[in-house]
């Protein structure tokens, strides 16, 4: 497995850095933070199957399996939290 990278925690402060303050109208190019988020995952998976690929033991399936479970719970539950407060929050025709 690919050890934590530190190099890699300055970019991603950054990127963060980024986002943050173009949501608060503070810089017009910040939404490139997501883009160094994407970059740095494409960076990170890539090390991973070359890992895999050189000890010969790649497989698309299980590389999918560890996708999905990493994202799916987080993403399932934050579905739900969103459906929750939405349900509490807004009026019945706003929530259709």
């Amino acid at each position: 497995m690919i050890k934590h990278l530190d190099f890699l925690d300055g970019i991603r402060g950054i990127a963060i850095l980024l986002v943050v303050l173009f949501h608060i109208d503070f810089l017009k190019f910040g939404y490139l933070g997501v883009d160094i988020f994407f970059i740095l995952s494409g960076f990170l998976i890539t090390l991973v199957i070359d890992r895999n690929i050189k000890d010969n033991k790649f497989t698309f399936l299980d590389f999918y399996k560890r996708r999905i479970f990493r994202i799916f719970p987080v993403a399932l539950v934050i579905a739900i939290l969103v459906f929750f407060i939405g349900y509490k929050t807004m009026f019945y025709n706003e929530f259709l």
